[in-house]
C-alpha cells in the first residue's frame, strides 16, 4: 500500500488496495503508515496508543475492473460499517489509458472514530516500534 501526498496538503491518495488482504488488514496498514504512535501509556489497557494528529482530512482511493475484484467497494463498505468517515463514490468509467473500468472514492476521515478504532484493534509495542495484530 502506498499513501501519497497530492498538491493539496489536506489530501492523500491511497493505492495498493488490491491483493489478498482483507479491508480490515488494509485499514491497519493505512493507520500504521499514516498515524504517529503516542508516547502515552494507557494503564487500563496496558498499551501505548495512537493519537489523532493526522495532517490531512481526505483520502482518495480507486478500483480498476480488470478482473482484480471489488477491493475498492469492500474498503468503502468497511469504512462505512465502522463509522470511520464519510465516503462518496464516483460513477464507473472507462480509463482511456488502459481500457479498464475505473471508479474512485473520496473518504472524509472521522479522526476521533479512526483513532478509537486503531486503539481498539491494533496492538502497539511502542518500545520496539512494532504494531502487532
Amino acid at each position: 500500500m502506498t499513501i501519497r501526498q497530492l498538491s493539496c496538503c489536506g489530501l492523500r491518495e491511497l493505492s495498493g488496495l488490491q491483493g489478498p488482504d482483507s479491508p480490515r488488514m488494509k485499514m491497519k496498514e493505512f493507520i500504521r503508515t499514516s498515524c504517529p504512535r503516542s508516547g502515552r501509556y494507557d494503564f487500563r489497557s496496558g498499551r501505548y496508543s495512537y493519537v489523532g494528529s493526522l495532517r490531512f482530512s481526505h483520502v482518495i482511493f480507486s478500483e480498476a475492473r480488470d478482473g482484480a475484484g471489488d477491493y475498492g467497494e469492500r474498503f468503502a463498505a468497511f469504512i462505512r460499517r465502522n463509522k470511520l468517515g464519510d465516503v462518496v463514490a464516483s460513477l464507473r468509467r472507462v480509463n482511456p489509458n488502459s481500457g479498464n473500468q475505473v471508479k474512485c472514492w473520496v473518504w472524509t476521515l472521522n479522526k476521533p472514530n479512526l483513532m478509537a478504532w486503531a486503539n481498539k484493534n491494533i496492538d502497539v509495542d511502542y518500545q520496539f516500534g512494532i504494531a502487532n495484530d
